[in-house]
């Protein structure tokens, strides 16, 4: 349809037809027009690309061609091989292209991350962690990785949470004693020793020097005094009294600092100086053997 023939049928830009912006074209749609003549995308070009009369065309067809799936599910068909096929072929499509993979797993993600989806797991989480059959065997699965793997499992679960237990004092003491000379402290030293009672025969000691062989332990209350019901205080006792045996029978340096050493007000925050100076001395000369610190050893 060219310019002449559509203002001699009384023809409405816009309604009847549109015009391409490039060219100059006329048509009731400029998509084809616009790939073939332009190399151009739809959404690439600025300006309408369907008149009016077509757009309501469309979608009335849509409207009425839309919905023939409910319409076959309400005639009893079987549409399953059908969904099959088509979701094949658009996951199939979604591979083959890396551009659309990224997109999908973006949008995937910004799903996932909604407080609708985020509350949804959640539920569904703690409706399956509370079936007796998936508590059982969790806890089946974890027994067996510890005792097939006891080293393993001191690695990725006693550890860190010895990690999360640190004390205020200890990382107090760690921070004072860090860069004192040429020593080169290390947090959350293991020492291992078939005198220790634990299964991995593994003790782990607060901070240390594995190259100086100069360890620290900060003693707390739970050292010195049963306070806790579900505190075993004897193996807790035990377990320093073969620490200190160790550290003897190796040659090596001990330095136990009892919780009396440290405050917690503002006014005085921090260890003793005796206690530091103490320390320090130690550290100038350090003789085997396991020193300690406080009026709480006696």
């Amino acid at each position: 349809m060219d310019l002449h023939q559509c203002i001699s049928n009384s023809l409405i830009e816009g309604i009847d037809f549109v015009v391409c912006n490039i060219c100059g074209w006329h048509n009731k749609k400029l998509a084809g027009h616009l790939r073939t003549e332009h190399g151009l995308k739809p959404d690439e070009y600025s300006g309408p690309v369907l008149c009016e009369k077509s757009k309501k065309k469309y979608e009335t067809v849509g409207k009425e061609n839309g919905n023939w799936i409910e319409r076959a599910k309400d005639r009893g068909e079987d549409l399953s091989e059908y969904l099959y096929k088509m979701g094949s072929a658009v996951r199939e499509s979604i591979l083959s292209n890396p551009e659309d993979r990224k997109r999908r797993a973006g949008v995937m993600g910004d799903v996932n991350r909604s407080d609708v989806m985020r509350k949804k797991s959640s539920e569904t989480a703690k409706k399956t962690s509370a079936r007796p059959e998936i508590l059982e065997q969790r806890s089946a699965n974890l027994k067996k990785w510890r005792d097939e793997n006891p080293d393993e499992f001191y690695d990725k679960c006693i550890s860190s949470m010895m990690n999360s237990w640190q004390s205020k004092p200890e990382r107090e003491l760690f921070r004072v004693v860090s860069d004192y000379k040429e020593y080169e402290f290390k947090r959350n030293q293991r020492l291992k020793s078939e005198l220790f009672v634990s299964k991995t025969k593994i003790k782990q000691v607060d901070f240390g020097d594995r190259k100086r062989r100069v360890y620290f332990e900060f003693d707390g209350l739970l050292h010195f005094e049963n306070k806790l019901r579900s505190y075993n205080f004897e193996l807790s006792q035990t377990k320093d009294k073969l620490l200190n045996e160790h550290i003897v029978k190796h040659g090596w340096v001990l330095i136990r600092v009892g919780y009396d050493q440290f405050s917690y007000r503002k006014s005085d925050y921090g260890f003793r100086k005796e206690c530091i100076d103490r320390v320090f001395d130690i550290l100038e000369n350090p003789n085997p053997g396991v020193y300690k610190i406080g009026d709480v050893y006696g």
